[in-house]
């Protein structure tokens, strides 16, 4: 890299050094103090990438020289030293570098060759999460993956105490009864639903609701053209997997049984596929799957 302000240095900290690249270096010739923090991030990132081709001497001197008052007319190059991303983003990012290298390979290229320029982590967030229970020991409360609800969401079988969200673990009537947790972002809603009718029926001296919360899951992700769409519990039925829809290797619909039931359907591939998938959720919905 080129250093045409002088700005490169070392910081010692804790007995290990760092290279560090100074603003001071340019405050000689400009202003640094009056430049918002966010600007001041962006020049230092220009003087630590500046290779004389995407950063040059002139684009450091633009920013340093920032009028507020004046028109942009200069782009920014922007190169953080590290990405931080979530599920959302960071998946089809993945993708688009799977995509890349597979293209590689198909022109007789090398696919190493194909790397991202900055370093990135991917934070898949929300799965295989850990209920966050601690706060509640010591209370005779069931604790063991989650807060233990009854069908009405109770917790203890309190009229006045209920637990949602991905923390609940409750009896699904659907299903085989065995309490469960769902991680999926859909779920809250439509347990908070039901609590808060729990909890009306108590505030208001009536009897709270019979019918017990039977949803049915729900999980979908959409990868640009690729969609992923669940309904039902996929891990009660793995041991009897069945080819519903289309073909292996390509767009497909598969369901999930158990004792010879329907118990949950998997689609994968593109829109067509999706929407086929949506009579197999009205079946699902029709009648409980299994019963405990």
């Amino acid at each position: 890299m080129i250093d045409s302000f002088g700005a490169r240095s070392t910081l010692d900290v804790g007995g290990k050094t760092y290279e560090i690249y100074r603003l001071d270096a340019l405050a000689d010739r400009f202003d640094i103090a009056r430049l918002p923090y966010s600007l001041r991030i962006l020049l230092e990132q220009l003087l630590r990438n500046e290779d004389g081709e995407n950063v040059t001497a002139a684009d450091i001197e633009a920013l340093a020289g920032w009028d507020p008052t004046a028109v942009p007319t200069k782009e920014i190059l922007f190169a953080p030293a590290r990405v931080l991303m979530q599920d959302f983003t960071g998946v089809p990012a993945l993708v688009d570098l799977a995509a890349m290298r597979d293209a590689m390979v198909d022109l007789g290229g090398d696919p190493a060759r194909v790397n991202p320029q900055v370093p990135a982590d991917l934070v898949v967030e929300a799965i295989g999460s850990i209920p966050s229970t601690g706060w509640l020991e010591g209370n005779g409360l069931d604790l063991a993956d989650g807060v233990r609800t009854d069908e009405l969401l109770r917790i203890g079988g309190l009229p006045y105490a209920v637990a949602v969200g991905d923390v609940g673990r409750f009896p699904n009537a659907r299903y085989d009864g065995v309490p469960r947790r769902f991680e999926h972002w859909a779920m809250p809603a439509a347990m908070a639903k039901h609590a808060a009718r729990t909890l009306i029926a108590h505030l208001t001296g009536a009897d709270p609701d019979p019918e017990p919360f039977a949803p049915l899951p729900t999980f979908w992700s959409d990868q640009h053209d690729f969609r992923l769409l669940a309904f039902g519990v996929p891990a009660l039925g793995l041991d009897d997997v069945r080819l519903l829809d289309g073909e292996s290797g390509g767009d497909l619909i598969a369901g999930y049984h158990r004792e010879g039931l329907l118990v949950a359907v998997v689609a994968l591939g593109g829109r067509a596929v999706v929407t086929r998938a949506a009579r197999y959720r009205a079946e699902l919905l029709r009648r409980p799957a299994l019963t405990g």
